[in-house]
């Protein structure tokens, strides 16, 4: 095997690699994003029951 076919095949293999990060960096903001969302609407529960038991 040749220096250039090696260099050519860790470079693919930096490309991959590079390629897996941004997808799990991808997946987990999207899964952070969610919690956020559902603790988000959670808290507009609560506080749409402290408005109602205000206003009685």
């Amino acid at each position: 095997m040749s220096v250039d076919n090696i260099e050519q095949l860790l470079a693919r293999a930096i490309l991959d690699l590079e390629l897996k990060m941004k997808h799990e960096i991808r997946q987990n903001s999207a899964l952070h994003l969610a919690r956020i969302e559902k603790h988000n609407q959670q808290l507009e529960k609560r506080l749409d029951i402290i408005e109602a038991k205000a206003s009685l």
